[in-house]
């Protein structure tokens, strides 16, 4: 059975990588990811908040997990849980001008209508000021690892749903992580999608 992206099992399954996996992704995950994150920024679905550890004091997280709020809330993280239902991804609650980048990796992919989620979002990106977007998503072999995802993300998928002619937001890089090749996603479970995007 797949880990429930919302239940305590997944808070758990986050806060027990092994010794060896969580250096690996100090060292090298976090350091690619962190190249890409300007100023304060917002991580969407920030998890137990391993990224946000790394990113600015002024930076705050939104997750959907009240297990993993309250546990990024003991480490004196600046998280708040998020009710898509009812904000809808317009992020009403924040001031325009006040964040530089918007972040969310391994989200999208569990998201129903996700190309329509990701245009809410750029929109409310554009709204509130917010310069940079990166996103990050499984490439093929681990989309198909976890039966919690709904959406497959590629170059193929920006196309189709107009991503690549936003007129919000250009995408400035694409790439597989950590080998940027994407047929080797289909043997790797770890290796990427990696969206950049600038506002226009």
């Amino acid at each position: 059975m797949a880990i429930s992206e919302f239940g305590e099992e997944y808070n758990q399954y986050l806060s027990n990588r092994s010794f060896l996996r969580n250096r690996m992704r100090r060292m090298f995950y976090f350091r690619d990811l962190l190249q890409y994150i300007i100023g304060d920024a917002i991580d969407f679905g920030c998890g137990v908040g391993e990224l946000l550890e790394y990113l600015r004091p002024g930076s705050i997280g939104f997750e959907v997990n009240p297990d993993s709020v309250a546990q990024c809330r003991s480490k004196n993280l600046k998280v708040f849980l998020y009710e898509p239902e009812k904000d809808q991804y317009k992020f009403s609650m924040i001031q325009p001008g006040k964040y530089k980048t918007f972040t969310m990796n391994h989200v999208l992919e569990h998201i129903p209508n996700a190309a329509k989620v990701l245009a809410q979002i750029l929109s409310s990106c554009a709204r509130l000021e917010i310069d940079n977007v990166q996103i990050t998503v499984p490439g093929y072999k681990g989309f198909e690892h976890d039966k919690t995802h709904i959406q497959f993300i590629d170059d193929s998928f920006l196309e189709k749903n107009g991503f690549t002619r936003n007129k919000k937001y250009k995408i400035v890089e694409s790439k597989y992580y950590p080998i940027n090749n994407k047929s080797f996603s289909k043997y790797f479970t770890h290796n990427e999608f990696r969206i950049i995007m600038k506002k226009i």
